[in-house]
């Protein structure tokens, strides 16, 4: 090798280096610092409660465990999907609290717990109404219903046989 082409392969190097450096020099890392640390988790409202039916009524307790700022707890109660009765309960910090509903029948009820319009809890007495599943024909048990193979890809699905 001589000594031009070796002086231009040091000056190619660095050339290549100078790059390299200007280039790295602009990849800084977006944030400061590298290990932010913990978050803090927000100040949200902590509730538990029970139901319990009792005759004619069903009595609630409710354990309010953290509560960041003064305000309401709302009650709503409802009888299958319709409001059936309401209660408010002024909790200014954490504590045990208690509230007695009415019940006309042996019905579904349930009672939905909210703070600022929020609903945090929910819970229920009784077994809602369900439909009643539709009957097989006369004569036929679910052993004997027909059986149909599942479509493949390419093939649409087969319609239900009256």
């Amino acid at each position: 090798m001589s000594k031009v082409e070796g002086r231009r392969s040091n000056a190619w190097n660095v050339s290549l280096v100078a790059l390299v450096l200007v280039t790295l020099t602009g990849c800084r890392y977006t944030f400061v610092p590298l290990d932010p640390g913990k978050a803090a988790f927000p100040d949200r409202v902590m509730l538990t409660g029970t139901i319990k039916s009792v005759e004619r009524g069903a009595e609630v307790k409710l354990v309010l465990r953290r509560m960041p700022e003064p305000g309401y707890l709302e009650l709503r109660w409802y009888k299958d999907d319709q409001l059936f009765e309401e209660k408010s309960i002024w909790a200014e910090k954490p504590g045990e609290f208690e509230a007695h509903f009415d019940r006309i029948d042996d019905g579904y009820y349930r009672l939905i717990v909210s703070v600022k319009n929020s609903p945090l809890l929910q819970l229920e007495v009784g077994t809602p109404l369900l439909p009643t599943p539709p009957s097989l024909p006369p004569g036929q048990t679910l052993d004997t219903l027909p059986q149909q193979a599942p479509p493949t890809p390419d093939q649409p699905p087969n319609p239900p046989t009256p």
